[in-house]
């Protein structure tokens, strides 16, 4: 992602001993584009929806840049590993040390609880460059949102150097060894394209956060960068770019699928290729790029990318109300720490000689950096701040909530092809008792624990969860399968109960067809249409931010009091709607509704706690029960569950008499 001082690529320079090549300033100018469009689609999402993909137009860049320059060292036998990997610190530590230290600084005291200790995780993978691969490894539905990441940012970063540690060696070898060049890096980008696509099929977290499903982009760059161009008219270049430009454009302003999906990226590299190659004819839309405005913001693209993540990222975790109408301010803010990092640390550090002293003071900090920063993911030292009778709170921060929901078995994700319900998730072979089955999203996934515990040997649980997909018909092109797999399952099994439960009020803002329930209605006739018997559990009176941070900060406020058990404000108006609805669905659909809002909450608010205890939290984040929470809601939900079996035996002893009786007839 950063440049050196100024971009070198294109022709080469008189100097053969300087193997640079000539300043490009549309290149500068493309960058700008490119850190604009991540810049303003994190402050504005809506209004930029494919703003993401200014990191794939980073990449392409770099790719071409570094190739052509490795390429020009390694032809006039200037190269040198040491020398180049001491410009990639002289070039990107001063910056990236910087802001981890003040981002490190502003969390401590901004962050609660164990906030801090998370950070530090991260700011160990951004010191050895592999926050992809941290972060990758971090990927799951209950992973902490994007917006509570300060320097989740940094995982693009990684994926580049990971890049500058191989490329130079592959080009190294190839010039030794006499390799055809053009076909080594035609078959890396095409294996790593085909990767990629297969990734995207079976692990989408994979594909993003990959440096081999990602390599074909920047391998693209380089391979633009040793091709020598067409001849061709210089109109020809202009419409070109012209050409390039369109593209860039319907991707960064028309996609509204937000995060890595490898077509919009194959349109988008094209679309920067045609660019960067229309550039070096001089063409009119190479003189547009080169605009000095354009061209100032790529010079500063390296520090704005990295200081505007943590300042959006903070000021949302301060306040997220107010953070919507200084999203504007906030960026200015980042543009105006870019600017002083690049006019004051950047272009100092950079004229600093010998490059070999300069090289090792910096890595030596890195490592300081990296050091503390370990040390600070291991012991949670934010213990340290608070009393004894609060710090129970802070263990929440690494509640399992895998180990007794079958996680991976009878809970899986949608995204990942490769997963589906086992035999195991059904009633097993002793089809005596009462069979219940439970389906839904990661809600229900919690709330199965509790129920297999409190049910008695005389009720059979079955599960069917996926992680972010209610039982809703046609609710995504992801759910979909998923639910027709459980639908299946359920077909087979033939439970006398089926209990639907989901985040009701999320997805009914997200459904297409409007509200939730529209949906809920195709899926409750064909379980009714098998002879089952459905509750349909209301929503989970969701709380602002995980509950540990929220008693946290009312403790702060009246610590005489101690830690509340119950919280106002909650549950907030569109939960008491949705379990409105759901009521008003049952009712007509001749369902059993059990509501949470009536167990959990009253005229005071609602509960934070299953027992007196203020430590046993009925939730350890927004709204995913806790084992102990969902024993609670499940010891009342067996009442419902076993009046509404007796009504069922009822009905059916009523039926059989009736049918008695007319064959007697």
């Amino acid at each position: 992602m950063p440049p050196e001082s100024k971009q070198w690529a294109g022709v080469a320079s008189t100097d053969p001993r300087s193997a640079r090549l000539s300043y490009r300033a549309d290149i500068d100018g493309l960058r700008g584009i490119a850190v604009l469009a991540v810049v303003l689609f994190h402050g504005y999402p809506r209004n930029l929806p494919g703003g993401f993909l200014g990191v794939d137009i980073f990449f392409v860049i770099s790719g071409f840049l570094i190739t052509g320059l490795l390429q020009n060292q390694l032809t006039a036998g200037t190269f040198s590993f040491a020398e180049f990997y001491q410009r990639r610190v002289r070039r990107l530590f001063p910056a990236l040390i910087s802001v981890i230290l003040i981002t490190a600084i502003v969390s401590a005291f901004v962050y609660w609880g164990n906030q801090a200790q998370g950070l530090s995780w991260h700011i160990f993978g951004a010191s050895l460059f592999l926050s992809n691969f941290f972060l990758w490894r971090e990927v799951g539905y209950f992973d902490a949102l994007a917006q509570t990441k300060p320097l989740l940012h940094l995982w693009s970063l990684g994926i580049e150097e990971q890049f500058y540690i191989a490329w130079p060696v592959l080009l190294w070898l190839s010039f030794r060894r006499r390799w055809r060049l053009k076909y080594i890096l035609g078959l890396i980008t095409g294996a790593s394209f085909s990767y990629c696509i297969y990734l995207s099929y079976i692990d989408p977290a994979a594909a993003f956060y990959s440096p081999l499903s990602r390599a074909w982009e920047l391998s693209a760059g380089g391979l633009l960068a040793i091709c020598s161009p067409a001849t061709m008219r210089k109109v020809v270049y202009g419409w070109l770019g012209v050409a390039g430009a369109l593209i860039i454009s319907a991707c960064i302003f028309l996609v509204k699928q937000q995060g890595f999906y490898v077509w919009q990226a194959v349109f988008l590299v094209a679309g920067v290729l045609l660019v960067i190659a229309s550039g070096s004819a001089g063409t009119p839309w190479s003189r547009v790029l080169a605009a000095k405005p354009l061209v100032y913001i790529g010079l500063i693209s390296y520090p704005l990318y990295l200081w505007h993540w943590p300042v959006l990222v903070l000021a949302r975790y301060c306040d997220a109300r107010l953070f919507r109408h200084l999203s504007f301010l906030l960026i200015a803010l980042s543009f105006v720490l870019a600017a002083v990092t690049y006019r004051y640390l950047e272009r100092p550090i950079r004229r600093m000689e010998p490059l070999r002293d300069v090289s090792i003071r910096l890595f030596f900090a890195m490592a300081a950096t990296s050091l503390v920063a370990v040390v600070g993911s291991v012991i949670p030292v934010s213990n340290l701040w608070y009393p004894p009778e609060v710090r129970p709170i802070l263990d929440y921060a690494n509640y399992d909530y895998v180990t007794d929901a079958r996680v991976g078995e009878c809970w899986i994700d949608p995204a990942d092809r490769r997963q589906s319900f086992g035999s195991s998730c059904g009633f097993g072979e002793d089809r005596n008792g009462l069979k219940v089955a439970i389906w839904g999203d990661s809600h229900s996934g919690r709330l199965y624990p509790g129920l297999r515990r409190t049910a008695g040997s005389d009720i059979k649980i079955a599960e069917y969860v996926s992680s972010a997909c209610p039982p809703i018909q046609n609710f995504s092109e992801v759910c979909q399968p998923v639910n027709e797999k459980a639908f299946q399952a359920l077909e087979n099994e033939r439970p006398d109960i089926v209990i639907l439960f989901a985040r009701w009020t999320l997805y009914s803002n997200q459904y297409r067809a409007g509200s939730a329930i529209n949906g809920l209605g195709y899926y409750v006739s064909r379980l009714k249409a098998l002879g089952a018997r459905v509750i349909v559990v209301g929503p989970f009176p969701v709380f602002k931010t995980d509950l540990p941070t929220l008693l946290l900060k009312e403790w702060s406020e009246n610590k005489k009091a101690g830690l509340p058990v119950s919280l106002d404000g909650v549950p907030d108006r569109a939960t008491a709607g949705v379990d409105r609805d759901l009521r008003a669905f049952a009712e007509k659909n001749s369902l059993r509704f059990f509501s949470l809002v009536d167990l959990l909450c009253s005229g005071n608010g609602c509960k934070t706690t299953f027992s007196d205890s203020p430590y046993d939290l009925i939730t350890w984040d927004y709204g995913h029960l806790t084992t102990g929470g969902a024993e609670y809601v499940s010891r009342h939900l067996l009442d419902s569950i076993r009046d509404l079996a007796r009504s069922r035996d009822s009905d059916f002893a009523s039926l059989k008499e009736n049918s008695a009786k007319k064959q007697l007839d």
